[in-house]
Formats: C-alpha cells, structure tokens, sequence
C-alpha cells in the first residue's frame, strides 16, 4: 500500500517540477524580450535625436515688414537641427522679442523634417503719452517706437502714466494697475461697439475718464467703472441718436445720458462767467474833504446782478437697458 502511494506520487512530484522549470523558462524569456525591447526604444530615440527628424526646411508663412530670412534667423532655427529638440514656444517667444513690428509668431513641427512659421505684422493702434514724448502700441499693446511727437490719424491716450523702463517690444502697462486694465478694456469695447472714431482718450483722472470721438463729441464716462456698460450705450447714443455733423457733449449719469450741444456749452460758459463777474463786489475809496475827513452818502448805488438763462439740455435717454 506504501508502494503503491509512492508510485502514484512520483509522477505528482515530476510533474510539479516540470511546472516550476516551464515558468521559470518563460520568466527568462519574457525578461529576454523585454531587454531587447528595451534596447530597440533606445536605439529608436538615440537615432530620432541624432540622426532621423532633422530639420531640412523651414517655411515662413503671414505678412510682415521683415523677410523670410530675418524671421528663421531671429527664432534661432537653424537647418540640421533635430526637430524633437526643438522648443516651438521659446523660438516663438525669440521672434517677437528680436522683431518688434512682428505682433505674433506660432512655430510647428511636421515631421519628418519641415517646421513652419506663422507670423502676424503689428499694427500701429495708439499714442500713449508720457513725460517725454508718446509710446506707438500695437492693437496688442507692443510698444513699436518711441516718438517726439504723435503719430497723426492715431489714437492719443493721455494719462496713462507709463510704468518706469519700458523698451519697444515690451507690452505697454502702467504704473497703476487699474489704468492699464482701463485702457485695453477700452479698446477692445471701441471695436466690439463699433466706435472706430475715437481720437483721444483721457484717463489721468480715473474718477473723470473722457474721450473724444470723430474729433467733435466729448463723451465723459464718470467714475472708470462699468465701462464695458456705458461704452456700448455710449455707442447706440453716438452712432443712432446724434446727427453726423453736431458737435457737443455726451455726459454718461448713474442711470441715463444727457447730450448738450455745442451752442449749448457755449451758453452755458457764457452765463457762467456773467455771474461770476456779476457776484464779485466792486469797492471804490471813499470820498474825502479838504480836512481828510469820509463823506459819506445817504445813497449807495448798486449793479443789478446780470441776468441768468437756462441752457437746453436733451436728454437722449433716461435709462441704461
């Protein structure tokens, strides 16, 4: 009976041995072919980084003042190059930096061996004044050029109050924040209104912020807040309300817009220096006798105060919807 188990275990025994040896076989050979594997991936990048995806053309594509040659120069690309090591954002970065008038650069591969350069041109937008002379931005804020005088047919941003060191090719900002976030927010809501005709904004006071549009209309905006709000009121009122040829000023109120026309301001001056000429006493010195004594008067005569008049004012709206 001991025998016989011992016989009918053995092949038992055998069996899990063979077990044993078939998985440890395909341990090596899994290990075998994850070393080859291994070893192919890096031979496959060591290549791909030295010897395939070199660079053997380089397209400019866009409009802008400089050639081909000054934009592949300016980015750092050179051909030979190996693609994979390339940075797409910093020779982006180097093009706009090296060449002010390029507002944009967009650099991408297409492997196996040909990057592409898409530029757009910067468009002279705005003179921003300051202490010695205005900054020329782009539509962006890319200072392009500092000039003497303005740049005519521009816009002339007055007040901004530039931040100390700016160079062409910085982005324009302000010492004070909130100017620099005020100016690109009136900006983009000229265009997205359609108030292409501004021609000077003043800023220098942000509690009192005005501009001019079509060089015939002070559109005063109050206190710079809201001024996504009131701009888009200001344009329905400017481009639906207000005939082509008038000239005046636009108050924009808490909660309505009164327009008063030129003849309007100018009455209104008028009456006001009337009163102020009026209300100031006039003293002569008094009168003396021969022994320098005061002779006085039982009569004083007075000037009548000059006469007031109101100055019509339309209102052309009495809410903002």
């Amino acid at each position: 009976m001991s025998n016989g188990n011992r016989r009918g275990g053995q092949p038992d025994r055998v069996s899990a041995a063979e077990r044993r040896m078939q998985r440890n076989k395909k341990k090596r050979r899994n290990t075998y072919y994850l070393i080859i594997l291994a070893a192919a991936v890096i031979c496959f990048f060591v290549l791909a980084f030295t010897v395939f995806f070199n660079i053997t053309t380089v397209k400019v594509e866009g409009s802008s003042n400089y050639t081909a040659e000054e934009i592949v120069e300016a980015s750092g690309i050179k051909i030979g190059d190996n693609m994979l090591r390339e940075n797409p954002k910093k020779r982006s970065e180097n093009i706009t930096s090296k060449l002010v008038y390029i507002e944009s650069a967009a650099v991408s591969r297409h492997f196996p061996s040909t990057v592409i350069i898409t530029v757009e041109a910067c468009i002279p937008h705005a003179n921003v004044q300051t202490s010695d002379g205005y900054y020329l931005i782009s539509r962006g804020g890319k200072i392009l050029e500092k000039l003497t005088n303005p740049k005519t047919g521009l816009l002339i941003i007055n007040g901004a109050d530039s931040a100390a060191g700016l160079e062409p090719g910085d982005k324009f900002v302000s010492s004070d924040e909130d100017k620099t976030n005020d100016i690109y927010e009136l900006i983009d809501a000229f265009d997205r209104f359609g108030l292409d005709n501004v021609t000077y904004i003043d800023i220098s006071d942000r509690a009192n912020v005005s501009f001019l549009y079509d060089s015939r209309i002070t559109v005063e905006l109050g206190v710079a807040s809201d001024l996504d709000y009131k701009l888009k009121f200001a344009g329905e009122i400017l481009t639906k309300e207000i005939g082509t040829g008038t000239m005046g000023t636009l108050r924009m109120l808490s909660d309505s817009a009164q327009f008063i026309d030129e003849a309007g301001l100018e009455e209104n001056n008028r009456v006001y220096e009337s009163n102020i000429a009026s209300s100031a006493e006039v003293t002569e010195p008094p009168e003396t006798d021969e022994n320098g004594e005061t002779i006085t008067s039982s009569e004083t005569e007075t000037e009548a105060p000059a006469e007031t008049s109101e100055t019509e004012t339309v209102t052309v709206a009495t809410t903002m919807e």
